[in-house]
């Protein structure tokens, strides 16, 4: 019988960090179109999908964490081939999955543990968000993954094979201390550090389109929290974008003077990049002010979910 190490290295690995059973082979796209990737990817229109002879039980997808200690609070997935709907149905789709953490012992094999839940998913196009009952703490001084395991399907309308267009696991982040880089569109005089200076009284101002980058000494990013300036005489920011790379999210934000949090997009299946990543903050509409038009920003902070 083959350890489970020997097991992993016999599979096809997509990319660092993220590994499948097996997956849908396409000459007619890239090697990898259908493999692991596709499910960290932030892209609707790819998927990991298993071969069409596949039984669809016991197929898995691993996404290493990000370090040796680390808790699984809840995870978000995108159900079936979810490019449109007509895709979505074509295609079997996971009904319910076993979520198991798995551990490297001293010579790095990954051994199974008894931390484990069991979850069932709707069979819906939209994003499915689930907070796990019992999190999932992974404590190795040498790491380890998370595993997603298929133990229930919904019948697919033309094919019998299953798709899982993203999968993303939110960990237990902490406090860390943001630094400023650069901004754009700043309003002369305005003071970048005003945003990091722990006052609410304090504000940056910007202009339309106002753009911020944010980085934090030697941690992965993996939500900006934003506070707006107070009062209604400066414009507020309304909708923001912050974004890793070529991969983004918006925060639609209230008009309450309080912090609002947005996650950073996922990369390597977990929210934020590594810690060498800026990532770019950018308001896209405001709410008026009264007096002026420039949109103010009393503080930005940031939570990571490892450090280097």
């Amino acid at each position: 019988m083959l350890s489970l190490a020997a097991l992993l290295l016999s599979t096809q690995t997509a990319l660092a960090g993220a590994k499948a059973s097996g997956f849908k082979k396409d000459t007619r796209k890239s090697a990898n179109h259908w493999n692991a990737v596709s499910a960290i990817d932030g892209n609707l229109e790819t998927a990991w999908m298993v071969k069409g002879e596949s039984e669809n039980i016991g197929e898995w997808i691993m996404i290493d964490a990000p370090n040796s200690y680390s808790t699984l609070n809840e995870i978000k997935i995108v159900n079936g081939f979810a490019k449109s709907e007509e895709t979505y149905k074509d295609y079997a789709r996971i009904k319910a999955a076993k979520l198991e953490v798995l551990q490297y012992d001293s010579n790095m094999e990954l051994q199974p543990t008894n931390k484990f839940v069991q979850l069932t998913f709707e069979d819906k196009i939209e994003p499915q968000i689930i907070k796990l009952k019992s999190p999932l703490k992974l404590e190795s001084e040498t790491g380890g993954t998370y595993k997603f395991t298929v133990t229930e399907i919904y019948e697919g309308k033309d094919y019998p094979n299953f798709a899982l267009s993203e999968l993303v696991l939110y960990l237990n982040d902490f406090d860390v201390n943001p630094q400023i880089t650069e901004v754009e569109n700043a309003v002369d005089g305005s003071e970048e550090l005003d945003m990091i200076d722990n006052k609410t009284t304090s504000y940056w101002l910007g202009q339309a389109n106002a753009k911020i980058g944010v980085e934090a000494n030697g941690a992965a990013i993996s939500r900006i929290g934003i506070t707006p300036v107070r009062g209604k005489s400066y414009a507020r920011p309304k909708k923001v974008k912050v974004s890793i790379g070529s991969r983004s999210n918006v925060l639609e934000m209230a008009d309450n003077g309080k912090q609002q949090w947005v996650w950073v997009p996922t990369t390597t299946g977990y929210p934020g990049g590594s810690s060498w990543d800026t990532i770019f903050v950018e308001v896209l509409e405001t709410y008026p002010g009264k007096k002026s038009q420039n949109v103010g920003i009393a503080e930005i902070d940031t939570k990571a979910s490892s450090l280097d």
